[in-house]
């Protein structure tokens, strides 16, 4: 038997890529130079932050090698992340059909949406967050 199993259907029809790891912070430039200590660099495009109006937060992203961070800071009280505290709180995937992947979650009730399908700053593709049955958000992208 290969890998493990959680009782959960597989699911076998969705094609996911790991993207990036979301980290709630509460200032990204002194993010970026603490990172920068440990070799990472800002991912192009992101030199400065960028403003996700939607979901009221300042984006910056940094990389080493094939990790990819994204660095939230909460633009207010309105902010979906304003209550968090600062650390990671999210994994995203990307998938090549996210209606299709949407469904399958849904259909084997594998997570719960939590957010409308809004866009993102990744190339202003669409995203949408769901939870699973053990409170870890993830991302599709």
């Amino acid at each position: 038997m290969t890998g493990w199993s959680v009782g959960l259907p597989p699911i076998n029809n969705m094609n996911l890529e790991f993207h990036h790891l979301g980290k709630a912070v509460s200032d990204i430039k002194k993010e970026y130079g603490f990172y920068q200590n440990f070799g990472f660099e800002r991912e192009p495009g992101f030199e400065e932050p960028k403003i996700d109006k939607e979901q009221k937060v300042l984006v910056g992203a940094i990389r080493k090698g094939s990790l990819l961070i994204e660095l939230l800071e909460p633009l207010g009280p309105g902010s979906p992340i304003s209550n968090l505290k600062t650390g990671f709180y999210h994994i995203c995937y990307k998938t090549d059909n996210l209606e299709k992947t949407i469904t399958e979650i849904k259909e084997k009730s594998l997570a719960r949406q939590i957010t409308k399908p809004t866009t993102s700053v990744w190339e202003n593709k669409t995203t949408v967050f769901f939870i699973d049955k053990n409170n870890i958000i993830f991302e599709l992208l």
